[in-house]
């Protein structure tokens, strides 16, 4: 078991390695090409995407809960929750789709600091990159089958093929063209074209599947999806739609430092994530005994912990050894703050991956909603004054001290749970 565990994990490692090393590599080439400001629009774009990636309405997690169960060992009778969640997808994308290619005239006009000469240009362009929603709500089913069956290699090669693509396709029109329109072009197509690697990978996929919805196994996922979304729009949005709040207070020079600050340190949590998501079939396994779950639990909160505290360190030493020689004095102390406080804030996250999917896993979807609502609510009630008050330092403040309290929320769930 612990060596298949192992081989899932280099999986699922690649899988988020991989498009975080373009990501990253992504960055300073967008930035001189097309100019800081320029770069927070487009990162904006990127994220709107990776936000619909990341958050999957709670399909994946329903697709994690169901594929595991005694029941959906038969090929045919995945391959009917495979389809009947694909059309699910397909109606959620569609209105997600068309909801923001309706907000975006009133996203731009309102509430992004862009000169009038540009209004129109980038209302164009967020809603084009919004019609990438619907091929990325697909996708999350098909991830979700995936893990949820452990055939992590498949999940993951796919994975690579979408988050490169996400990348590397704007990389190639930014090269000949700084037009943010067809930047918005390249990375919905990328979407589309990622959808049809998943479909390929799947292999049972076929137009009769497609097609064929249990009426049945709707209200079963719908149950489950409905709480796992809640929980699921909290817990991505405080990371990628947080940013679209924070435009709001700061300047585009500050925003383009929090989203490079945040999207280059958040990228290790790919490390814990791929230690955690491969214990999904397992922690959700009707057969998983309570001497495996103690053992395995104990061995990846273990690496979980050491990895981190040696990420922590090497960031410490990039900032205090490297940065000084690569950034001028003032533009020096605010990356190093911002990047020092962020810090902090993915420390918490990393730890807390575990928790997060052992409850997802035992179908609490419902109580996780409850806890990430409740700091959905104090956001809300504290981020804007703060916000105005402190700007980015006071964004990058709020970012790290909830995922304290939400890494604190979950261990003491779950730790009741396992006691239990």
């Amino acid at each position: 078991m612990l060596t298949r565990l192992n081989q899932n994990s280099i999986w699922s490692f690649a899988g988020g390695a991989i498009p975080a090393l373009a990501a990253l590599a992504s960055i300073p080439v967008f930035i001189y090409l097309l100019g800081v400001e320029r770069f927070a629009i487009l990162s904006l774009l990127l994220s709107l995407n990776l936000f619909f990636f990341v958050y999957d309405f709670g399909l994946a997690r329903a697709m994690h809960f169901f594929v595991p169960k005694d029941k959906y060992q038969c090929p045919q009778q995945v391959k009917i929750l495979t389809s009947t969640s694909l059309a699910i997808a397909f109606v959620i994308g569609s209105a997600t789709s068309l909801f923001i290619f309706l907000l975006s005239p009133y996203l731009v006009d309102y509430w992004l600091h862009v000169s009038k000469a540009e209004t129109k240009e980038i209302i164009l362009a967020f809603q084009i990159a919004g019609f990438g929603v619907l091929p990325a709500v697909m996708m999350s089913v098909l991830r979700g089958r995936f893990e949820g069956a452990g055939a992590f290699k498949e999940a993951n090669l796919a994975k690579i093929f979408s988050g490169t693509s996400l990348f590397l396709l704007p990389i190639l029109v930014s090269f000949n063209q700084d037009s943010i329109v067809l930047l918005a072009c390249a990375i919905t197509f990328s979407r589309y074209l990622s959808l049809v690697i998943y479909i390929k990978l799947t292999r049972i996929i076929n137009f009769k599947s497609w097609v064929h919805v249990d009426l049945s196994l709707v209200s079963k996922i719908k149950n489950y999806a409905f709480w796992a979304a809640i929980s699921g729009f909290f817990s991505t949005a405080f990371i990628y739609a947080d940013r679209f709040f924070v435009a709001g207070f700061v300047s585009q020079a500050e925003l383009s430092v929090y989203i490079a600050s945040q999207d280059i340190m958040s990228r290790y949590l790919i490390i814990p994530w791929s230690i955690a998501i491969v214990l999904t079939p397992y922690f959700a396994s009707e057969k998983f005994s309570s001497i495996d779950f103690k053992n395995i639990h104990f061995t990846s909160l273990k690496k979980i912990t050491i990895l981190t505290l040696l990420f922590a360190l090497a960031v410490v030493s990039i900032i205090y050894g490297i940065l000084p020689f690569l950034l001028n004095v003032e533009f020096l102390g605010l990356v190093s703050n911002i990047s020092l406080i962020l810090l902090l804030g993915v420390i918490f996250a990393s730890i807390a991956q575990l928790p997060l999917v052992f409850l997802y896993a035992q179908g609490k979807a419902r109580l996780l909603s409850l806890i990430f609502m409740s700091e959905g609510i104090l956001y809300l009630c504290f981020a804007p004054f703060i916000y105005g008050k402190f700007g980015v330092y006071g964004a990058a403040a709020v970012w790290s001290t909830r995922l304290f309290i939400e890494m604190t929320m979950l261990y003491l769930v779950a730790h009741r749970m396992m006691r239990n």
